[in-house]
């Protein structure tokens, strides 16, 4: 876990280098995106991304939904853990994630199940999702099929929130 000063003292340095914070999560995940997701990304990046989040305007959700597509895998498995770490339901967060629920990534659909369980799982969220994914039970069903004991329990209990 980094410390607050050195993340307040991060947050002006970047400010002061990009025109926007969209830009600065964009560089900050393309220059972390070489590194695997080892110990290192997730003690001090991840709480660097998560406080870029924290400081999110309008302006720059939409920025990022606008160019998510484009972003690779590796990417956006980095952007869809922080957004497990959030405390907060975010509309864009949720619509980010729900973009991401077609992917044949599998490491990235499990880290969006895993969010979604996690922090989207009150009834107005929930029948929000299964609007925008009605198959979403079926595909999660199928993945639990072949599934580790931990990713299928992860898997077993977004179906049982989201049915109950």
């Amino acid at each position: 876990m980094i410390d607050d000063k050195y993340l307040d003292k991060f947050m002006k340095d970047l400010n002061s280098r990009v025109a926007n914070l969209y830009e600065g999560l964009d560089a900050f995940l393309l220059e972390s995106e070489p590194r695997e997701m080892k110990d290192y990304w997730y003690e001090y990046d991840a709480d660097i991304i998560d406080r870029i989040l924290k400081d999110f305007t309008d302006a720059d959700w939409l920025k990022l939904l606008q160019n998510i597509k484009l972003k690779s895998d590796d990417w956006k498995r980095k952007l869809a853990y922080c957004l497990t770490d959030n405390e907060n339901e975010n509309k864009y967060e949720l619509e980010i994630l729900l973009g991401f629920i077609n992917t044949d990534d599998d490491e990235l659909f499990l880290l969006t199940i895993d969010a979604l369980r996690d922090r989207f799982n009150t009834d107005e969220s929930k029948a929000f999702i299964m609007k925008e994914n009605p198959d979403i039970i079926e595909k999660v069903k199928n993945k639990i099929l072949n599934a580790g004991i931990v990713t299928k329990k992860i898997l077993e209990v977004f179906v049982s929130q989201m049915t109950e």
